[in-house]
């Protein structure tokens, strides 16, 4: 079988391309649906060009992952969400190897740097939304992302370079027409002035108004779930074959069988969901929408919250082969539905990440992240609600759940019965390097003695030099497992 993964080197803001990077010492990336990806590269000034990976922050530099399936030399392909740009070069210039860390997020990181700055467009000071940025009930996730590009595109100097022709203000990427309007309050959606587009279309998205991802320069936008494949029906992940792990995480936590959304004033309402387990009794919840009026748009909202809520969220981290029937990128992509175990067995379960990794020895490894979507701190907390409140208020307003989550500021107990072995090896430099195996017993207590679940380890180092150096951080596992 033919299975391999490049770099490629471009030009900042560009298509030209600047050369292969054939040699890295390691890499990581990852694709993200409806989310920042990021890539993460380790690569010698020495190594074959080098002086790519050394061209600095000010001279600018964006990589491509490209797969290549067939074998060819023109049979490279880049899949959507896998160009990247430079915003983090780490290095030490003490160091023989000249060995440049990189830091590069996904391509959609520069929406982040496109901002509502039209002031004239602002709601006056008669408005309900007085100081924001008004879209009509009657626009749609096309004419919010165009005009905000747009106005980009208009003012002095050059524009963010974010290709966007494949939709337009009544066709989506896909080239169906939008389904979805902004909502139906009849004075539209207001978003906070000066709030970058990024926020803007994670609101959007999270409202369950569209999906998106990056293809090469350009940005995509569709319909929800159209730009996604079902292949539950003929792509089954199996262990052994094309698994060698499945850690699943599940919880209940966010549930309630009655909720109370709080509008502007007396407008208040009660929405309940009565396929909640009621054995501890029956859970409740409140919504503070701080200048919401229109009951509709409070029972909306108190529904969505509902569905966010009482669905029990699950994150089932899968471990690749790499070497099984299906591969990632060449059968399935970010968003697609496959058949693999889930909590309880094999489910029909949507793909929400893809990571690839290439070790120092060249080694391909990977994971996927699947469920209908994240239950992780950094990822779960931006659901739908969430996205309305912060993001806009033609549903929500500007308020926030009442009862914040409590911050948890026990620390966990010292790890015991650490054990290291040492395995020698060559680096592509032809220098003697040592690779260690870190294992310990798990941790499951706080310093206190009351459990505590641990999320990840971290590996510290002390070089030992006169005087003392700095402990630096050596590595980290991605979830509670207790080895490195």
């Amino acid at each position: 079988m033919s299975y391999d993964i490049q770099l490629v080197a471009y030009s900042p803001g560009t298509d030209t391309v600047l050369g292969v990077l054939p040699e890295p010492l390691s890499w990581s990336a990852s694709v993200v649906l409806n989310a920042d990806g990021a890539l993460t590269v380790k690569y010698s000034e020495l190594a074959e060009n080098g002086d790519l990976a050394a061209r600095g922050l000010n001279a600018g530099l964006d990589i491509a992952l490209k797969v290549n399936w067939v074998g060819g030399p023109t049979d490279w392909v880049e899949p959507d969400g896998c160009r990247y740009l430079l915003v983090g070069d780490d290095y030490d210039k003490s160091d023989p190897a000249l060995v440049h860390t990189l830091t590069l997020p996904s391509w959609s990181w520069l929406l982040n740097k496109i901002c509502d700055l039209n002031t004239g467009a602002l709601a006056g000071s008669k408005s309900k939304n007085a100081g924001m940025r008004l879209f009509s009930a009657t626009s749609d996730a096309g004419d919010v992302c165009k005009k905000m590009l747009d106005e980009h595109d208009a003012r002095t100097g050059p524009a963010v370079p974010i290709l966007r022709d494949s939709w337009t203000t009544t066709k989506d990427s896909g080239g169906n027409n939008w389904a979805k309007k902004l909502g139906k309050a009849t004075d539209g959606r207001a978003f906070p002035a000066g709030q970058p587009l990024h926020e803007k279309l994670d609101a959007l998205t999270k409202n369950g108004l569209c999906d998106w991802i990056t293809r090469g320069r350009g940005l995509r936008i569709y319909n929800p779930s159209t730009a996604s494949a079902d292949l539950s029906a003929t792509v089954h992940l199996r262990y052994g074959d094309d698994l060698t792990d499945a850690p699943s995480s599940t919880s209940q936590a966010d549930r309630v069988a009655r909720l109370l959304v709080k509008g502007d004033g007396k407008h208040k309402v009660t929405v309940k969901d009565p396929s909640v387990p009621e054995y501890y009794g029956r859970w409740e919840g409140m919504i503070d929408s701080a200048g919401v009026k229109n009951d509709d748009d409070l029972e909306d909202a108190g529904n969505a919250a509902l569905d966010d809520r009482n669905r029990i969220k699950g994150q089932y981290v899968r471990t690749l082969t790499m070497s099984g029937t299906w591969l990632p990128f060449r059968d399935y992509n970010v968003g697609d539905w496959i058949t693999a175990p889930g909590a309880t067995g094999d489910e029909r379960l949507r793909i929400m990440q893809i990571t690839i990794t290439r070790d120092e020895q060249g080694g391909l490894s990977g994971n996927l992240t699947l469920g209908d979507r994240f239950t992780n701190a950094d990822l779960a907390l931006a659901g739908r609600v969430t996205a309305i409140t912060g993001g806009s208020t033609g549903v929500l307003g500007n308020g926030s759940t009442i009862n914040p989550p409590v911050v948890d500021t026990r620390q966990p107990a010292a790890p015991t019965g650490l054990a290291v072995t040492g395995e020698l090896y060559i680096n592509p430099f032809g220098e003697h390097r040592v690779r260690g195996r870190f294992s310990w017993d798990p941790v499951s207590t706080a310093t206190d003695g009351t459990d505590l679940d641990v999320s990840r380890y971290e590996l510290l180092g002390q070089p030992q030099t006169t005087p003392a150096s700095e402990w630096r951080t050596m590595g980290a596992t991605s979830r509670n497992v207790p080895a490195l």
